[in-house]
C-alpha cells in the first residue's frame, strides 16, 4: 500500500495553524500533490485533490480515469466525471472551519463550493506547501 509522507504534511499542518488556527487546506495543485502523497497525475480539466486537517486523515480526491492504490495512512475518494465535485468534496469539508484552497484551484471547482457554503471563510493557504517545500530533508539534498 502507498503512504502520504506524514512528515511533510505535518509541517504543513503545523504553518497553516499558526497562521490560521482550526482550518483546513484543500491542496490541487498536481506537484503539491505528488510531494505529500507520492501520487502524481495531470488532471487537466478534472478535479485532484488533498484534503488536509490536523488530527484527521489526510483526504485523497482521485478520478476514476486516473486509478491510483490504496493508501495505508490516507483515504481516498474516487469519483467520476459525472459526479457533482462540490458535493463530493463537502462530504469531507468541515463546514465550521475556514478552509484553505491553493492558488492553482480552478474557479470552475472553487466558486460552486463557496456557493454553497462549504467552509466558515475561505483563504489563499499555497504558502503552507510552499514553505514546506522550501525546506529539504536529508534525501532531497542528497538527490539535488
Amino acid at each position: 500500500m502507498a503512504q502520504v509522507d506524514e512528515a511533510r504534511i505535518a509541517r504543513v499542518l503545523e504553518l497553516l495553524e499558526k497562521k490560521h488556527p482550526g482550518s483546513q487546506l484543500l491542496v490541487t495543485d498536481p506537484w503539491s500533490i505528488f510531494y505529500l502523497t507520492g501520487f502524481y497525475a495531470e488532471m487537466f480539466e478534472r478535479f485532484s485533490g488533498v484534503l488536509l486537517r490536523t488530527g484527521e486523515r489526510p483526504v485523497i480526491f482521485d478520478n476514476a480515469l486516473y486509478p491510483i492504490d490504496a493508501y495505508d495512512n490516507a483515504d481516498v475518494v474516487v469519483f467520476n466525471d459525472t459526479d457533482d465535485i462540490a458535493r463530493v468534496l463537502m462530504e469531507h469539508i468541515d463546514p465550521a472551519c475556514p478552509l484553505g484552497i491553493d492558488a492553482q484551484m480552478r474557479s470552475g471547482f472553487l466558486i460552486p463550493l463557496q456557493e454553497r457554503g462549504a467552509a466558515a471563510s475561505y483563504f489563499l493557504g499555497s504558502y503552507a506547501v510552499a514553505q514546506t517545500r522550501a525546506h529539504k530533508d536529508a534525501r532531497e539534498r542528497e538527490l539535488m
